[in-house]
């Protein structure tokens, strides 16, 4: 995979989106968005090859944000790879909503680089 893919990770949390995006951006044009709305703005600016979408956040959903990616004219097959806490059952709900996949969020980035990977064949 070449640098010139984009990928949106989508956390509100500071400390894992810097290192998930040290880790994805071997391989990825990396941006970042703190939240679903920040997300959807880019979204409309930029476009983007995935999206990756690291929990909740106060603001919005998870569901509710790949429920309007999916929605949207233009991203209904954009590859969707939602993150999930432990102990959280909402894996579920996000595949029901149109993510293409789902993990564990994880200190480990290793599983995450490798699906991205799988997912955007």
């Amino acid at each position: 995979m070449d640098n010139n893919k984009k990928l949106l990770l989508v956390s509100e949390k500071k400390k894992y989106r810097d290192l998930a995006g040290q880790a994805l951006r071997k391989n990825y044009n990396v941006k970042f968005a703190s939240g679903g709305f920040h997300a959807l703005h880019l979204i409309e600016e930029e476009a983007f090859e995935m999206v990756v979408i690291a929990g909740n956040s106060d603001e919005m959903p998870a569901i509710e944000l790949i429920t309007l990616l999916r929605t949207g004219h233009n991203q209904k097959d954009l590859p969707i790879l939602f993150l999930y806490s432990k102990g959280s059952t909402e894996m579920l709900d996000a595949i029901e909503a149109g993510a293409n996949a789902y993990l564990p969020i994880s200190q480990n980035l290793n599983p995450l680089v490798k699906k991205i990977q799988e997912i955007a064949k």
